[in-house]
């Protein structure tokens, strides 16, 4: 799949750029409740980190993207990833919206829906995946949304707050085949 903008109704996913890398993206990162059920809660990001990251997506199949509103008092909501395996048509999603504001608003599931079909309609992809820890609720809520169905559970994989906490994993399937 090219790495190129996704237009949806209130959106436009478009391909990472320098001029995304904000302090308003690294203060995502660094703000306990955007990284609540994510591993990156455990690392201190600055605008390097981030930017090593975005040159990591150079000269590989992966992608990644900037969710942008259109309108522009919101404007750089948040990042979504794509990471794909050619050899077994495979792309795994995972999507970051930091901007608080924006939560509860649905740009979440638009991004991903945009970005999930667009992968299951390239010939060389067959299964979307992705996957949060059971209890972002959020999290299953746009997959289970987007038509996603359970695909595997890693039990008590990750502790959170002190708990044990699931694993779950979603898959979505091209038509094509």
């Amino acid at each position: 799949m090219k790495h190129r903008t996704h237009e949806t109704e209130r959106l436009r996913i478009e391909p990472f750029e320098e001029r995304h890398l904000t302090s308003r993206y690294v203060g995502w990162l660094a703000d306990p409740e955007v990284v609540r059920w994510s591993e990156q809660q455990h690392v201190r990001h600055t605008l390097s980190s981030c930017r090593e990251y975005y040159q990591s997506f150079r000269d590989t199949p992966n992608m990644f993207f900037a969710i942008v509103a259109k309108d522009p008092a919101v404007g750089h909501l948040g990042n979504l990833n794509v990471y794909v395996d050619e050899r077994h048509g495979l792309a795994d999603i995972g999507i970051l919206v930091g901007e608080r504001g924006a939560w509860g608003k649905g740009y979440g599931r638009e991004a991903w829906e945009a970005v999930m079909r667009a992968l299951l309609a390239e010939p060389g992809i067959r299964k979307v995946t992705g996957g949060c820890v059971a209890d972002n609720t959020a999290m299953a809520k746009i997959m289970r949304g987007c038509g996603m169905i359970e695909d595997g559970r890693r039990v008590r994989h990750y502790v959170y707050d002190g708990l044990e906490r699931d694993l779950v994993y979603f898959a979505s399937f091209a038509q094509h085949g």
